[in-house]
């Protein structure tokens, strides 16, 4: 079962780690998935979220990132990062610790409905129609 709250719901969920590879990660693996360097990474997350009462759902994305990996980002990236896209900062790779900020965030957004509930995700993390003009995350290094 994926993550709930009580009228909005994560349908699916990809975490990409190396974008430009191609390769994600989907649900089932990401609980064995590990970066190379659990103090220096940062990852793509794709999430699928929609009304708890229906199939229907909007991609989402959320960068995660060490700190570490941001603070060796320059300037540029790093305002790249901040003007571009929803980002989490963590002291380390953690996949429990991830996955609570990313239920945090889907509790505290919904609305009692799925178009108040919309505004708020897009404030918690990137929605797929906003970002259609704008760089890969791939770009940014």
């Amino acid at each position: 079962m994926l993550w709930n709250s009580s009228n909005i719901r994560i349908k699916d969920f990809e975490i990409c780690p190396d974008c430009s590879a191609g390769r994600g990660y989907g649900w089932k693996e990401i609980a064995e998935w590990l970066p190379r360097d659990v103090d220096d990474f940062d990852v793509f997350l794709y999430i699928g979220i929609g009304p708890a009462d229906d199939e229907t759902r909007d991609t989402f994305h959320l960068s995660i990132l060490s700190r570490r990996n941001y603070q060796n980002l320059n300037p540029e990236q790093k305002r790249r990062l901040r003007t571009r896209w929803k980002y989490h900062v963590v002291e380390r790779y953690e996949w429990a610790a991830i996955r609570e900020e990313i239920q945090r965030r889907l509790s505290i957004c919904d609305r009692g409905n799925w178009g108040d509930s919309l505004e708020h995700l897009r404030q918690q993390f990137s929605w797929e129609f906003e970002n259609m003009n704008k760089p890969a995350p791939t770009e940014l290094h």
